[in-house]
């Protein structure tokens, strides 16, 4: 939403507009019995105003002397860019570890970045170089 959607308008819109099965479930799996200003932190899917699925952690304070079960405020951090790269790169970390271990090949990675090197299995079987005597550090 811009400033001018969000500004003077009370937060429960945007839960009641688009968001009713995460109302839902908020309020069933809230613990009953909140002590004074219990804080609750969960992640949850969200559905953002354009209709997309976000990942959001969301921060609860509730504070039962106030009102009972009554939220005094929540914060949302948009969690689904991190959400995603973790998993293309699990993604792409299983497809490296498949082909690492379906060839005969000895396969190494080079981490620019680090200057570490990784090799499979293939460079014990194929040169017969120990594991405990293959440095993960390239020196010229």
């Amino acid at each position: 939403d811009t400033a001018e959607e969000v500004l003077g308008k009370p937060a429960t819109r945007f839960f009641e507009e688009y968001n009713q099965p995460f109302v839902a479930n908020l309020l069933a799996t809230t613990p009953k019995h909140l002590s004074h200003l219990d804080i609750l932190r969960r992640e949850e899917e969200f559905i953002a105003k354009d209709g997309s699925l976000k990942t959001i952690f969301w921060t609860f304070r509730f504070d039962i002397k106030f009102m009972k079960g009554i939220c005094l405020w929540g914060l949302g951090i948009d969690l689904t860019e991190k959400m995603q790269a973790q998993k293309a790169l699990m993604r792409s970390e299983q497809r490296f570890y498949t082909i690492s271990k379906a060839t005969n090949d000895a396969v190494w990675d080079w981490n620019l970045a680090t200057n570490e090197l990784f090799w499979n299995d293939g460079i014990t079987e194929l040169f017969g170089y120990p594991p405990d005597e293959v440095e993960n550090k390239i020196q010229w």
